[in-house]
């Protein structure tokens, strides 16, 4: 049986959501990853399962819509280099940040060790209690009861401990704000903290989203854009107003340029999802320069982006595999493996705030 991808799709705006309807665009998208999903190298292990309906009408897709008009227009790519300060800065604010997480997880191991010392009491304890009820001896039983009084002491102090260490986990805040703040720069504005708002208001007002949906908002891309899609992952930190409703949309979505995206664009976003990046750029040697003047040849090196790397040319996570037909395009065995366990997670609502576990001898 295949497993569901499960996704809301919206629009940025009224304007996004009409060229959507007139173009195909979203509907060319839903074809391909059908296509692609039902293809020898998937063989129908997944489906989507889209909100709202297609055929998409303006009066069927409203509710989906997060803006009457002045959508958000994000900024997708790398953006520019940061100044010498920011980048000092940046580092600065990193080197803080690895050495909070360092302190953050030494804690954690210590709060673990003392639960360990508190489980050994508790094992301790029964044991006491089930020897008190066989002893009939008084002398024996004083002994006991006595050993019980010190072991809730021993317990009281090791929670007590335990308490002490989660405070002292929960005072460390690394500077994770301060830095995305100089990554923005980098960035460029990203519309972020947008987008997540009208997403939190549109599960206010209609109910559109679910811990247990992956949100896909199709706008319009500023044109100095460098990707034409991403997958945001989820918040750190967030705000919650009332009981599964926050201030920012917390979970994790995707955002794809409806100009410029390729038709695989949203089943290559979903594999992203189960926190599946590319592999760095890298430098290739190309061959020999001639340099005739000198007479001589150099080595000519070039440096690829790691997405032109990633896997065969024929895969979906592949840069250089621009539109390529769906029949033709192939996903790897552990890509199906880690999306299938990520979409196990996300039916329980487990999929956001946590890192799901891998299938063994999966690269990573």
């Amino acid at each position: 049986m295949a497993t569901p991808i499960p996704l809301n799709f919206m629009w940025a705006d009224e304007s996004v959501l009409l060229e959507d309807i007139q173009r195909g665009i979203s509907a060319g998208m839903v074809k391909w990853a059908t296509e692609f999903y039902k293809n020898k190298s998937v063989n129908r292990r997944f489906e989507l399962d889209i909100n709202p309906l297609y055929p998409l009408t303006m009066k069927g897709a409203a509710k989906y819509v997060l803006a009457k008009s002045g959508g958000v227009e994000p900024y997708f790519g790398s953006g520019r280099e940061l100044t010498p300060a920011e980048q000092k800065e940046y580092d600065r604010l990193e080197k803080i940040i690895k050495a909070k997480e360092k302190e953050e997880e030494d804690l954690q191991k210590r709060r673990d060790l003392i639960m360990e010392l508190v489980q050994s009491i508790e094992r301790g304890r029964d044991e006491l209690y089930q020897r008190l009820d066989t002893v009939t001896d008084a002398q024996e039983k004083a002994q006991i009861n006595a050993e019980l009084v010190r072991v809730r002491q021993d317990k009281a102090s090791a929670m007590a401990d335990w308490k002490r260490v989660g405070e002292a986990i929960s005072r460390i805040l690394p500077p994770y704000a301060a830095q995305n703040k100089i990554a923005e720069k980098k960035r460029g504005p990203t519309g972020d903290n947008m987008l997540r708002l009208q997403m939190a208001l549109r599960y206010a007002t209609d109910g559109i989203g679910s811990e247990t949906r992956i949100n896909v908002i199709f706008c319009k891309a500023k044109p100095s854009s460098t990707a034409v899609g991403e997958t945001r992952q989820e918040l750190v930190n967030y705000i919650q107003v009332l009981p599964s409703q926050f201030l920012l949309w917390p979970y994790q979505y995707i955002v794809i340029d409806l100009t410029s995206a390729p038709r695989k664009a949203l089943a290559h976003e979903v594999v992203h999802l189960p926190w599946r990046g590319h592999p760095p750029a890298q430098v290739i040697f190309k061959g020999f320069k001639k340099l005739p003047l000198l007479g001589i040849s150099l080595p000519d090196f070039e440096e690829v982006d790691g997405g032109d790397l990633d896997g065969p040319k024929s895969d979906i996570m592949n840069y250089s595999y621009k539109d390529p037909e769906a029949k033709d395009t192939t996903m790897r065995a552990w890509d199906q493996e880690r999306l299938e366990v990520y979409m196990k997670l996300l039916r329980k609502g487990e999929a956001d705030f946590v890192t799901p576990p891998l299938p063994h001898n999966m690269p990573t």
